[in-house]
């Protein structure tokens, strides 16, 4: 889980790269965990050899404990290899 941010006001947008292998797969993964009204979803970044995948979600969060929820399952979706 990550650390508290002292001095954040909420509701805050916030933003999570999220990596993994296959785009559509990340795509679904923010639907399932995020919502798809709730967020806006932008490609991200190719590796070199394209193994992997990021997208850009942008979203607010109305609590520090929604921010680390979401984040906590944002990582522990299985389509899902990091999240920043």
């Amino acid at each position: 889980m990550p650390e508290p941010l002292q001095g954040l006001t909420y509701p805050r947008p916030w933003t999570y790269q999220v990596i993994g292998r296959a785009e559509a797969a990340l795509r679904e993964a923010v639907a399932a965990v995020v919502g798809r009204e709730c967020c806006t979803v932008a490609p991200g970044r190719v590796s070199r050899n394209g193994t992997y995948v990021s997208l850009r979600v942008d979203c607010v969060v109305q609590t520090e404990q929604e921010r680390n929820a979401l984040f906590a399952a944002l990582r522990a979706h299985p389509a899902t290899v990091f999240v920043l």
